[in-house]
């Protein structure tokens, strides 16, 4: 089962770029993000990004550092997975102890927070300054159970700076799918 991370700050295009090669690749995507918002909507809870974070934490430190990611991960159809959504170095190892890759995505500031500005999803901060104070905090967890983007860049088999139009992302996501079947 070929599995393919990706990860990154908000409005890097981690969402648009898992679709794409889960589109090219036939295979289901999975976001982490989307477990925790799941588990927050059964529990009747807002969906805000502060409570996200709060439960992702929470779920890593009381039932282990891969508890969001080997439900992300899953084996639904055996052939692959796109895993989206994780910002801690246990998950992004988990993944690559699965057998996968990590893809870290980014771009710009002043780009990641027009595109935020443009989803419009419930749980985004829209303020700027807002914005790169989460970037800030996402950098440096304090343990690997939590968020540190740092690390998680680290791990990465892939970096793509996501800054300029869908054609030229496709092109760079196309180069690590040859890549990515070429070696599997």
């Amino acid at each position: 089962m070929l599995i393919i991370g990706i990860t990154g700050p908000a409005g890097a295009g981690k969402d648009i770029s898992a679709e794409y090669l889960a589109s090219k690749l036939g295979f289901p995507h999975n976001s982490g993000g989307d477990v925790i918002r799941g588990i927050l909507k059964n529990m009747g809870l807002p969906v805000e990004k502060t409570k996200v974070v709060a439960l992702g934490n929470f779920l890593r430190e009381n039932y282990g550092t891969d508890f969001v990611a080997s439900r992300a991960i899953g084996d639904d159809n055996g052939k692959g997975v796109i895993y989206s959504g994780f910002r801690s170095p246990s998950e992004a190892q988990y993944a690559k102890d699965q057998g996968g890759y990590i893809i870290y995505m980014d771009a710009p500031s002043e780009v990641r927070h027009a595109r935020i500005l443009e989803r419009q999803r419930s749980d985004d901060t829209t303020d700027r300054a807002t914005m790169e104070e989460i970037d800030r905090k996402e950098q440096l967890a304090k343990d690997d159970a939590g968020e540190n983007l740092g690390k998680v860049r680290e791990l990465a088999d892939f970096v793509v700076m996501n800054d300029s139009d869908l054609n030229g992302l496709h092109a760079k996501l196309d180069e690590i799918i040859q890549k990515l079947t070429t070696n599997s």
